[in-house]
């Protein structure tokens, strides 16, 4: 397994997940971190690509001159959005344009 011998994983775009547990003596400690050492690439990456989209869809509404338009959060694969009750037809026309990953 790759992360015993670098003790750290990584996510497809790049991010570092340290796993000091990786080698432990201890089997507990050990098994923890070999669950995290498969389970961190996954959502890792989920999570990045999540935060690109973030970040594109806000320069989207800058870029349409959608103002109003502010994104509050993050739930899972979700993107909560509150603007103005004129841009709301906008907005969900930015958001379903969707964006294209890197």
């Amino acid at each position: 397994m790759r992360a015993r011998e670098h003790g750290y994983v990584r996510s497809i775009y790049g991010r570092i997940r340290p796993l000091p547990g990786i080698n432990d003596r201890n089997a507990n400690i050990r098994k923890a971190a070999e669950r995290e050492a498969i389970n961190m690439p996954i959502q890792g990456t989920a999570s990045d690509i999540v935060k690109i989209a973030m970040l594109r869809v806000d320069e989207e509404f800058k870029r349409e001159g959608i103002g109003t338009a502010r994104l509050l959060m993050q739930v899972h694969d979700e993107l909560l959005v509150e603007t103005s009750a004129a841009s709301v037809e906008h907005v969900a026309e930015v958001l379903k344009r969707g964006w294209k990953a890197p």
